[in-house]
């Protein structure tokens, strides 16, 4: 295989299709600290899941959060982000 087709097909990969499985099994495991949003794409609500879960006061918070998104995810209410 040349250099020419092996490029044609990682151009063509994507990662834009996330799969559901791995996004709840994040959310479950260690969504108290934002690993299904940095899967998702949404930097910004990782990070801020992150810090959050960092702080004594705010762990509670981010558990929190993250059943909300783990209930959201099984309903099919949580919103991929498209970029």
């Amino acid at each position: 295989m040349n250099k020419k087709n092996n490029r044609l097909c990682l151009k063509n990969f994507s990662l834009e299709k996330k799969s559901f499985a791995v996004c709840l099994a994040l959310c479950m495991g260690i969504g108290f600290l934002g690993a299904h949003r940095f899967y998702n794409g949404d930097k910004r609500e990782g990070f801020f899941f992150l810090f959050l879960s960092l702080s004594v006061i705010g762990f509670p918070a981010a558990l929190l959060c993250a059943w909300l998104d783990m209930g959201l995810l099984i309903a099919g209410r949580f919103k991929q982000n498209k970029t």
